[in-house]
């Protein structure tokens, strides 16, 4: 059982590595290029390891085929790619405590989409959660919101999150009929599919980025780490200690980003990043606790 928990601690820093690595390739501006490149990556190896494992064998249906293309659409055309596009001019540190909001947007999606109850101790953690990413996609000054002052960087950020959250909310049924790595593997390719046309169209653009094999092979081991082994490992504690407790372990993403940014990319957090990120945490803590005890109850 330790040996979850330890998976899980070692899933949020992979996925956290997401931000200094797509921070440090922003600068050659070929967002969905980058895009295509890692989810080309990442599908060849899930679908290598999913196929061995005759995770792929069931037929799917129609329905969850429309599924499937929105999970393309939504983590992938809208949330992987304005997160690239949003860190050309967003600092690593930022962009990884605003995507640790995503499932307090998807509580909030659910109690407001779907009427599913909300515990009242968890409106706080939200009110937090929310409170943290203003104060971050503001860079402290909350006043500026309200006349749309806002960075590009931060709002793409902002609907970036939206996009993640629609994902996880359309992943719902799919992992209910469908293997878990099936799903993952399925949701990559469609975005693949989407991204592919758009993403040649910058591949003279890319002709730098392309010229490093060093960078290369750094983004095939990225996408290996994280969106392979991150999304096994993840499958893995749902399985074993549940949902909500391995929903606990993405409180760890914010830290590891500003973590990685710093060392990796010399990002020193402001006071901003770090007000915002403990009140994102503080909130995701609250919610989880408030879901857990409601979960409990007779």
């Amino acid at each position: 059982m330790k040996s979850v928990h330890v998976k899980l601690v070692v899933m949020a820093l992979f996925w956290a590595s997401s931000y200094p690595l797509g921070r440090h390739l922003a600068q050659f501006e070929v967002p969905v290029f980058v895009v295509m490149l890692r989810l080309l990556m990442a599908t060849a190896f899930l679908a290598l390891i999913a196929g061995l494992r005759g995770d792929l064998a069931r037929r799917v249906t129609a329905r969850q085929l429309g599924l499937i293309v929105l999970l393309g659409l939504s983590g992938f055309c809208v949330h992987n790619l304005l997160m690239m596009k949003a860190l050309e001019t967003t600092r690593a540190n930022a962009g990884a405590v605003l995507n640790g909001a995503i499932p307090l947007v998807i509580v909030l999606l659910d109690f407001l989409c779907f009427r599913r109850r909300l515990p009242r101790a968890a409106l706080l953690g939200v009110a937090l959660g929310f409170l943290g990413t203003a104060v971050v996609a503001s860079r402290g000054d909350l006043p500026s919101l309200l006349t749309g002052d806002i960075g590009r960087g931060e709002a793409l950020f902002l609907v970036a999150i939206c996009g993640w959250a629609v994902y996880s909310m359309a992943s719902r049924p799919l992992f209910a009929t469908l293997p878990p790595i099936a799903v993952t593997t399925y949701g990559c390719a469609a975005g693949l599919l989407l991204l592919t046309g758009p993403g040649l169209m910058q591949a003279r653009a890319a002709a730098p980025l392309l010229a490093d094999p060093g960078l290369l092979a750094l983004i095939g081991v990225q996408a290996f780490l994280s969106m392979t082994l991150g999304f096994l490992w993840y499958a893995e504690g749902v399985k074993d200690i549940g949902a909500m407790n391995t929903a606990m372990y993405s409180n760890l993403v914010p830290v590891f980003g500003i973590g990685l940014a710093a060392w990796t990319l010399g990002e020193q957090p402001d006071l901003p990043v770090l007000l915002g990120a403990g009140l994102v945490i503080a909130g995701l803590m609250v919610v989880n606790r408030a879901q857990r005890a409601a979960a409990v109850q007779p």
